[in-house]
């Protein structure tokens, strides 16, 4: 059952989402409020929404509020100045990479576009065209935070890091949409094997980006968000990412591929659930909308953070078990065990340079126990043993939507 606290935050979203006054049962606890919203990395979004209701005026977690939201805008404006100038710069360059999320979702929320922040921006490109975006990344001052021996460990990386101190601007460069670290991932990566050829471009502030077509990009939001929730829980922000997303391009999605993407990837309830969530706490108009488990998905989204990352330990270690790709285990200390020591099959996949230096599996082993100890003491020990309920949790409402 939902919290008073949760009620409210999701009643100011859909302030920002229908543009109607939000109404309140009493007033709120705003400062619960808005902790919730950082958690969910949509502080500013939802201060903005509480700042038009006269009766919240003088609260003073309003004005606490005030200079988090303003910072908040302030830098998402500064980092997409920043990225619009290095997108431009690629584009010189001779290559197209497709931007996915990020930027092209935050023209989504309208005026409030900025009060929508990105922690980074993420790009799609081939094999080939990945060496030219290095290049131009590199000579303008960015820094390669993942690193690989050869193509052939390039291509089973879900994407490369690039980070520019200067403008505090994040590059994800994706080599393949989803990531093919097991075969679900694999699996629904190969819905995107021709997005390029569909490609469309976008104008945004007078930039021409490059993206995916509606349909493609549709599934793409639906099925990261599915890959998120079935690894580290998925936060609000994206399903309204792809709620508002749907609501915007209706007119141009081929409901009949979209249909297919959704049963080849066995997600209808899934689906279902997220068009649920949206008639009845966003006042959106979906049709479809059928309710399987559409309370019990929101309440596991509110404790999940933006993207499922959550500051808690015992959350993060129940993540860490689910991303595993394993069944949950039946011991606490079986548990504990796996976050310091997944099995090699695992390891190979977590680590592409071990793929053909498999002697060093247990150095890495040792490097990740001991980094764990490093950062987390004994008390992660007992965090990580706490992290198999919240893993396995998760795992049993899955396994609600994969039956």
């Amino acid at each position: 059952m939902l919290s008073d606290v949760s009620r409210c935050y999701l009643e100011l979203l859909k302030s920002v989402v229908t543009g109607v006054a939000p109404t309140f049962e009493s007033l709120p606890h705003l400062d619960e409020v808005f902790s919730c919203s950082k958690l969910h990395n949509t502080l500013a979004l939802t201060w903005y929404a509480t700042s038009k209701c006269p009766e919240l005026q003088n609260n003073e977690a309003l004005s606490k509020a005030k200079p988090q939201a303003v910072a908040s805008v302030i830098d998402q404006c500064q980092r997409t100045e920043s990225f619009l100038t290095v997108y431009n710069k690629l584009l010189k360059s001779g290559v197209k990479p497709l931007v996915l999320k990020g930027i092209v979702c935050r023209e989504l929320y309208g005026k409030l576009r900025d009060y929508r922040p990105s922690g980074d921006e993420d790009l799609l490109v081939t094999v080939k065209d990945f060496y030219k975006v290095q290049s131009v990344l590199l000579s303008e001052g960015f820094i390669q935070l993942h690193h690989f021996e050869n193509e052939k460990e390039l291509k089973k990386l879900q994407e490369i890091t690039f980070e520019q101190k200067e403008t505090r601007l994040h590059l994800e460069v994706h080599i393949n949409a989803i990531g093919i670290e097991n075969e679900r991932h694999a699996r629904l990566n190969r819905q995107f094997s021709s997005v390029f050829e569909h490609a469309v471009a976008v104008t945004v502030q007078k930039h021409t980006l490059y993206t995916l077509s509606p349909t493609d990009h549709l599934c793409y939001l639906f099925l990261h968000l599915y890959k998120h929730f079935c690894h580290h829980g998925v936060g609000v922000r994206q399903i309204l990412d792809v709620l508002l997303f749907l609501r915007e391009y209706r007119g141009e999605i081929d409901f009949k591929r979209l249909e297919t993407v959704i049963k080849e990837s066995r997600t209808k309830d899934f689906w279902e659930d997220l068009l649920t969530i949206g008639n009845r706490y966003f006042g959106l108009q979906n049709k479809g909308a059928v309710d399987h488990h559409a309370d019990e998905l929101l309440e596991d989204c509110l404790g999940s953070g933006s993207f499922g990352l959550r500051v808690s330990e015992e959350r993060h270690f129940g993540n860490i078990l689910a991303d595993l790709d394993l069944k949950p285990p039946k011991t606490k200390l079986r548990a504990a065990f796996l976050i310091g020591f997944p099995p090699p099959k695992i390891m190979y996949k977590m680590y592409p340079q071990l793929q053909n230096k498999k002697f060093l599996l247990p150095a890495f082993w040792l490097r990740r126990i001991f980094g764990f100890l490093h950062r987390y003491g004994p008390k992660g020990i007992r965090a990580g043993a706490t992290g198999a309920g919240i893993g396995k949790k998760r795992s049993a409402l899955q396994s609600k939507y994969e039956k």
